[in-house]
Protein backbone atom coordinates (compact mmCIF):
# COMPACT_ATOMS: atom_id res chain seq x y z
CA UNK A 1 0.00 0.00 0.00
CA UNK A 2 2.60 2.90 0.99
CA UNK A 3 5.27 2.21 -2.43
CA UNK A 4 5.04 5.46 -2.67
CA UNK A 5 4.35 8.96 -0.12
CA UNK A 6 4.95 12.19 -1.26
CA UNK A 7 4.13 15.55 0.99
CA UNK A 8 1.69 17.78 -1.39
CA UNK A 9 2.41 21.70 0.06
CA UNK A 10 -0.74 23.40 1.22
CA UNK A 11 -1.00 25.86 -1.64
CA UNK A 12 -3.96 28.63 -2.75
CA UNK A 13 -4.90 26.41 -5.32
CA UNK A 14 -5.51 23.52 -2.53
CA UNK A 15 -7.44 26.36 -0.13
CA UNK A 16 -9.56 27.52 -2.63
CA UNK A 17 -10.35 24.01 -3.21
CA UNK A 18 -11.49 22.46 0.12
CA UNK A 19 -14.12 25.10 0.07
CA UNK A 20 -15.73 23.84 -3.00
CA UNK A 21 -15.02 20.43 -3.22
CA UNK A 22 -17.77 18.80 -1.48
CA UNK A 23 -20.66 21.58 -1.21
CA UNK A 24 -23.38 18.79 -0.18
CA UNK A 25 -21.09 16.83 2.13
CA UNK A 26 -20.71 18.13 5.39
CA UNK A 27 -16.87 18.62 6.16
CA UNK A 28 -14.20 19.36 8.77
CA UNK A 29 -11.84 21.62 7.70
CA UNK A 30 -8.68 19.51 7.94
CA UNK A 31 -10.80 16.88 5.55
CA UNK A 32 -12.20 19.63 2.89
CA UNK A 33 -8.17 20.26 2.73
CA UNK A 34 -6.99 16.44 2.88
CA UNK A 35 -10.00 15.90 -0.16
CA UNK A 36 -8.62 18.94 -2.06
CA UNK A 37 -5.43 17.61 -2.43
CA UNK A 38 -6.35 14.17 -3.00
CA UNK A 39 -8.50 15.74 -5.81
CA UNK A 40 -5.60 17.68 -7.52
CA UNK A 41 -2.86 14.95 -6.78
CA UNK A 42 -5.46 12.70 -8.80
CA UNK A 43 -5.10 14.85 -11.66
CA UNK A 44 -0.97 14.19 -11.88
CA UNK A 45 -0.96 10.36 -10.34
CA UNK A 46 -3.15 7.96 -12.23
CA UNK A 47 -4.59 5.17 -10.10
CA UNK A 48 -4.24 7.20 -7.15
CA UNK A 49 -7.31 6.33 -4.13
CA UNK A 50 -8.19 7.50 -1.14
CA UNK A 51 -7.73 5.33 2.04
CA UNK A 52 -9.70 6.87 5.18
CA UNK A 53 -11.63 4.80 7.69
CA UNK A 54 -13.71 8.60 7.68
CA UNK A 55 -16.86 7.75 5.86
CA UNK A 56 -17.65 11.33 5.77
CA UNK A 57 -14.67 11.71 3.73
CA UNK A 58 -14.88 8.81 1.41
CA UNK A 59 -18.63 9.66 0.26
CA UNK A 60 -17.31 13.25 -0.15
CA UNK A 61 -14.27 12.04 -2.06
CA UNK A 62 -16.56 9.48 -3.91
CA UNK A 63 -18.78 12.25 -5.56
CA UNK A 64 -15.48 15.00 -5.73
Amino acid sequence: MWARCEIWELTRTVCDLARHVAPTKPLRSLDALHLATFVLARRKLEGLELVSVDSRLTDAAASA
